[in-house]
């Protein structure tokens, strides 16, 4: 997680508007988890006195906390996902303007497609990160603690047989999602590769036609297409095991509920309400838990696209401001003179300038010309 800690900077510009959405996501799980109290109560009052008028009260009811959920869930995306796009263009904007003030000699060591990789696909799976990921962490959580609040109140040890499965779960995911991020690294990688060669073979198509090579680089670029499709292959499987897990568990804690619940109920220790209401909380809780297991692959993604995005961004300047610098000048008036000025592009490189004295007067236009 330390790469994507370089994000800070852009989520404290746009922090009214995610506090905001914050404010919105707690609103609406506020209404969704009131629905079920809605059923509980109608059920077991609908078992004593069954009334028209009591069906359309509670019904009402019902639709208008939907009603109240479903608004404010339409205003977390306008604002949390917002945000991720406007936090996206910062991001494309500042890669691009520090692209621009690399050295030539970055731009010798590294192929323009490399480059490309990074701003497209890297910067896409940061963007699933700051959006769809912080919204559905911040959701999981509240809906969590909301939900799991009023099982407890309902039935304290009915609800704690229902969380025995989970922190198997956690258990689980974790696992799985450390294999993706190494897989996930592993293909960022290789689509690096696939788009270098395909720039390659544009920039240099003229010596393709001109040797003949059609076919060849055909040849390549299927090679490496089917080597990048086996790896991708590779991550859908191991992904492909989330879903699963994470159904098995919560299926198994709808099992429970049924059991120990229907025991209870003959006891009287439960009302037909509360198991009901126990049942519906626990569908509500699916998505949570498939929720926290697709965030896991965004966040493992965006950690690997943000590591190979900071390598770009960590590239120093060759000509900077520092304290030396002299900011007071505003115009240059007068000659400009080289004194035994010497200059290559690295140090194992040879002298591109050696030892060079040139004056050039005020106001006079010099042309020097050379081998290329």
């Amino acid at each position: 997680m330390r790469n994507l800690y370089k994000l800070k900077k852009y989520f404290a510009r746009y922090k009214k508007k995610l506090l905001l959405g914050i404010l919105f996501i707690i609103l609406s799980n506020i209404g969704t988890v009131y629905v079920p109290l809605l059923l509980k109560d109608s059920i077991d009052a609908l078992r004593s006195t069954v009334s028209t008028e009591m069906l359309l009260q509670y019904g009402l009811m019902i639709v208008g906390a939907s009603l109240f959920a479903g608004f404010f869930r339409f205003m977390i995306r306008e604002t949390i996902i917002v945000v991720s796009r406007e936090i996206e263009y910062d991001l494309r904007k500042d890669f691009w303007e520090h692209i621009q003030r690399l050295p030539l000699r970055y731009f010798q060591n590294t192929s323009t497609g490399n480059i490309m990789a990074h701003a497209t696909n890297d910067i896409n799976a940061v963007r699933m990160f700051l959006g769809p990921s912080v919204m559905y962490s911040i959701d999981t959580t509240v809906r969590l603690a909301l939900v799991l609040s009023i099982m407890f109140s309902l039935n304290v040890s009915l609800s704690l047989y229902v969380l025995i499965p989970l922190p198997l779960l956690s258990i689980l995911v974790y696992k799985v999602g450390k294999v993706i991020h190494d897989k996930f690294t592993i293909i960022q990688e290789k689509y690096s590769d696939l788009t270098i060669m395909v720039q390659e073979s544009f920039s240099g198509i003229r010596v393709v036609k001109s040797y003949v090579r059609e076919q060849n680089e055909m040849d390549r670029y299927a090679e490496n297409s089917k080597d990048y499709l086996k790896k991708k292959m590779n991550l859908v499987k191991t992904q492909a095991l989330i879903m699963p897990l994470l159904i098995l568990i919560t299926g198994i804690s709808i099992i429970v509920v049924i059991w120990i619940g229907g025991v209870k109920i003959m006891n009287n220790e439960l009302t037909l309400g509360e198991i009901t209401a126990f049942i519906v909380y626990l569908g509500i809780l699916i998505w949570p838990m498939i929720a926290f297991g697709w965030v896991l692959n965004l966040i493992q993604q965006a950690e690997a696209s943000m590591k190979r995005l900071n390598k770009i961004f960590n590239e120093p300047y060759e000509i900077d401001d520092s304290d030396l610098t002299e900011n007071s000048i505003k115009e240059l008036q007068g000659e400009v003179e080289f004194k035994n000025v010497s200059f290559r592009y690295a140090d194992n490189l040879p002298n591109i300038l050696d030892r060079i004295n040139l004056t050039i007067p005020r106001g006079s236009t010099l042309a020097i010309m050379g081998y290329t």
